[in-house]
């Protein structure tokens, strides 16, 4: 049973083509990102796919406290799946302004961290904006994978892609 007001979803749809032609390093070099956490390379996070797809992401904001598993639930119950870290990736390089208005969540991607010093912590990646004196900085992150954790931040969103559509090349 998912408890929250179905009321305050709101969803946007995105259209990005993710180039599997170039490796997690180059896709993120082509973001421009501002920061990125020293554990999110082609190393730790590999990519499956070939050429160039296209995909229909969907920007799900709850717009209210909502724990990380009822998001999961929530995507699965209308047919969606939550993005990979080139998923997001790509929604980062190819909207900018929607990072600078939001954290969005990837929950598809799960990393297990091996290395000192956040050994065995588990994390999933976040495009994310920290505002400031000099504006708004760009930011590819990993928080913490939690299901029981509550998102606080009533502006976060998650991305997902629709388990009922094939995808294009």
């Amino acid at each position: 049973m998912i408890y929250f007001d179905m009321a305050t979803i709101k969803k946007k749809k995105v259209v990005v083509v993710i180039n599997y032609r170039q490796s997690l390093g180059k896709m993120i070099k082509d973001g421009n990102y501002d920061s990125v956490q020293q554990f999110i390379n082609s190393k730790n996070f590999l990519i499956k796919g070939t050429g160039q797809q296209k995909r229909e992401i969907f920007l799900i904001n709850f717009g209210q406290k909502i724990l990380q598993r009822k998001v999961v639930d929530y995507m699965k119950k209308n047919n969606l799946r939550p993005v990979v870290i080139e998923e997001l990736v790509a929604v980062g390089n190819q909207y900018p302004k929607i990072q600078g208005q939001s954290a969005v969540c990837a929950l598809g991607t799960i990393f297990h961290c091996r290395q000192y010093p956040m050994k065995g912590m588990v994390f999933f990646p976040l495009i994310d904006r920290v505002k400031s004196i000099s504006g708004i900085t760009r930011n590819l992150l990993l928080f913490d994978y939690d299901p029981d954790y509550q998102f606080r931040d009533k502006t976060t969103r998650f991305a997902a892609v629709s388990t009922l559509v094939e995808h294009t090349k």
